[in-house]
């Protein structure tokens, strides 16, 4: 543990920091999940509820800058050709 007061409140607010950022990540592999869920059972709606929300959240993310925009704009361009696959099998 660090002995200076300015060194002891960044470890603080690291830790704070840390915590946020996991459960950002977290909550983004939930939302890819339920993407990929919906693909699978090849529910349009569900599949077009969940892509909105997912894109929505990425784009916060990536704001925050909690992961690297790029490897968000990759887990959006993976999820959105599978949405429009299961929309065109149910048409």
């Amino acid at each position: 543990m660090a002995n200076i007061k300015s060194a002891k409140k960044r470890v603080l607010t690291s830790r704070v920091r840390q915590e946020r950022n996991k459960a950002v990540k977290s909550s983004v592999k939930t939302a890819i999940k339920k993407v990929e869920a919906a693909v699978r059972e090849a529910d349009k709606d569900a599949a077009a509820k969940e892509l909105l929300s997912s894109t929505r959240l990425l784009r916060r993310v990536s704001f925050i800058r909690t992961t690297h925009p790029a490897r968000l704009h990759v887990l959006q361009s993976w999820s959105t050709p599978h949405s429009k696959t299961v929309s065109s099998k149910l048409q």
